[in-house]
């Protein structure tokens, strides 16, 4: 057996002769880091879909800035750079760090309204250490929540 893959060269490592496994994990949740990596199509690396999101609440809100319910605890911090709105209205949002349970929205590029109390999903930044923060997750197809899976391994790394 000759077993080769990740997520980021499947796509390759298919074609090499011998390969009988392939080991690609992270395109089940995708993540922006994956997605900067770029493809063979573009400077963006969009075989899969980001459908790993972590969803918070806009708990204060002024003029042109935002903060929402999540922050360094919500979301990996290994990379240098940070979440990204899923809402294609938001995706230029710059998002800053606000500590440890908030994040700061700058809005003046929104292309929408942002509101009080509104819930806004955001893509992460790596999705492995991501899913390590929680307990459980939600499975959602459209709205409607699918199911409820058990993060069994978190924090299992003593």
């Amino acid at each position: 057996m000759l077993s080769g893959g990740s997520t980021g060269t499947y796509n390759i490592d298919a074609h090499i002769d011998g390969v009988t496994e392939l080991q690609p994990g992270s395109f089940m949740f995708m993540d922006l880091d994956y997605n900067r990596i770029g493809g063979q199509d573009g400077p963006v690396y969009q075989d899969f879909q980001n459908a790993l999101t972590v969803l918070t609440t806009v708990v204060s809100h002024r003029p042109g800035v935002a903060i929402v319910d999540g922050g360094i605890k919500a979301f990996s911090t290994d990379r240098p750079f940070t979440p990204k709105a899923k809402d294609p209205a938001l995706a230029d949002v710059p998002f800053a760090w606000g500590g440890d349970e908030h994040g700061r929205l700058d809005l003046t590029t929104a292309q929408r309204e942002v509101r009080l109390g509104d819930r806004l999903e955001f893509v992460v930044p790596h999705c492995d250490p991501s899913v390590n923060l929680y307990a459980a997750m939600y499975g959602l197809r459209g709205d409607r929540v699918e199911a409820l899976w058990q993060i069994a391994a978190r924090g299992m790394s003593q």
